[in-house]
C-alpha cells in the first residue's frame, strides 16, 4: 500500500531545482507547491499549510535556518516536518539543522529513495 499523499512545500533559491522537485513530488502522488524566494515562503506556507517543507539552507534574504525558526514560531506551521536541503552533510552541519528545528537533513544531490524514507519516517511519527 502506498503511503498517504502529503502537502509538501519546496523552498529553494534555484527556481529550476524547486520546480523540478515539486513536479517529482506531484508525480509521486503528493500535492506540492514551491517558491524560489525565501521571503515569500512563509506567506505561501500559511496559505498552503504544508505537512512537510523541504528547505534549502543557503538562500539570500532569509536563510533556511531563519525560515525554520519562523515555521516553528507559527502556530499553524509549527508541526510541519522540516527537511533541510543542503550540499553539506558533516556531523556539525546536521547538528546545526537539528538545533534550528529541522526534523531531517538531505544532502544534495540526493536520491528519491532518501526522501521517501524521510516521508515514511514522518508517517510513523
Amino acid at each position: 500500500m502506498a503511503p498517504p499523499a502529503k502537502r509538501i512545500l519546496v523552498v529553494d533559491d534555484h527556481p529550476g531545482s524547486a520546480e523540478t522537485l515539486a513536479a517529482l513530488l506531484v508525480i509521486a502522488g503528493h500535492q506540492a507547491a514551491f517558491t524560489s524566494d525565501s521571503r515569500e515562503a512563509l506567506e505561501l506556507a500559511q496559505r498552503f499549510r504544508p505537512e512537510v517543507a523541504i528547505v534549502d539552507l543557503n538562500m539570500p534574504h532569509i536563510d533556511g535556518y531563519q525560515l525554520a525558526g519562523l515555521f516553528r514560531a507559527d502556530n499553524a506551521l509549527k508541526d510541519a516536518c522540516l527537511v533541510a536541503l543542503t550540499a553539506y552533510g558533516a556531523t556539525e552541519q546536521r547538528e546545526l539543522t537539528s538545533k534550528a528545528g529541522f526534523d531531517a537533513h538531505l544532502v544534495k544531490p540526493f536520491d528519491l529513495q532518501s526522501l521517501k524514507a524521510i516521508l515514511k519516517k514522518f508517517d510513523a511519527a
